[in-house]
């Protein structure tokens, strides 16, 4: 049964191992980006498993019948938002993007899915798979219950923002308030689709494929970016962030 007990004991567990991830990477050790993934899914796993929860508000269904809409958006969104950003950038001199981009990114993509995949399906089964069904249960209004887990999920970045460093060279006063606001649209958009849909998984393909989409461009430094504020092509820049903020309120407005 939901309690906020537990889901104190959840939001507390992630943070711990959250910060724990980190502690271990500054030491040297791999492993502790490992710590710091999986502790989501690790402490919704132990709730459902020890303290009597069980599995039916777990999402772990397809649902696919009667939701292709959600499914749609969860495979079209980050590849429109990136090729906006992409062309948008190009165009206006922000970017500069080589000619054999497509030929250097689309391996990069098919090695590094499987992984980004496997890493949304270990935040998402926490987020969407746990904390919002157990708030949910205990009456907190959707859009409040939304913007609460999208709060929480952001805080619980912050270690690894810490240990890794943000992406690009944005001063921090700049850089919080884009990502909490771009990470807030994604948790109403995926939050309104796993209420909609009851399944944990067009947020898992989204997130996977979202990731899979901006690494290589970002990581493999197939980009040049010149003006990364706006047109940089990853969540915290204007343009995508301003985008991502209209799709959650487009969601919003066509939840029923």
């Amino acid at each position: 049964m939901a309690s906020w007990r537990n889901i104190g004991i959840f939001v507390g567990g992630v943070y711990a191992l959250s910060i724990l991830g980190g502690v271990i990477v500054t030491l040297g050790y791999e492993i502790g980006g490992l710590v710091f993934i999986i502790s989501p899914i690790l402490m919704a796993v132990m709730l459902r498993m020890f303290a009597g929860e069980g599995w039916s508000t777990a999402g772990l269904r397809l649902n696919l019948r009667g939701h292709g809409f959600d499914y749609a958006l969860a495979l079209l969104v980050w590849p429109v938002l990136v090729m906006i950003s992409l062309v948008g950038g190009t165009v206006t001199g922000a970017l500069e993007l080589p000619d054999d981009i497509i030929a250097r990114w689309w391996p990069a993509f098919l090695v590094i899915l499987p992984l980004t995949m496997i890493y949304a399906l270990f935040e998402e089964f926490g987020w969407r798979g746990y904390l919002e069904p157990q708030i949910e249960a205990l009456g907190v209004p959707d859009l409040t219950r939304h913007l609460l887990v999208g709060g929480i999920w952001t805080l619980w970045h912050i270690p690894y923002l810490m240990t890794f460093g943000v992406m690009g060279t944005l001063p921090l006063w700049v850089f919080a308030p884009i990502y909490l606001i771009e990470t807030l649209a994604m948790a109403v958009w995926y939050g309104v689709v796993r209420k909609r849909t009851d399944s944990v998984w067009p947020a898992v393909i989204a997130h996977g494929l979202g990731n899979a989409i901006m690494w290589p461009l970002i990581i493999g430094e197939l980009v040049v970016i010149q003006q990364e504020l706006v047109f940089a092509p990853r969540p915290d820049s204007l343009l995508m962030g301003g985008l991502l903020v209209v799709i959650a309120a487009l969601v919003w407005r066509r939840r029923l």
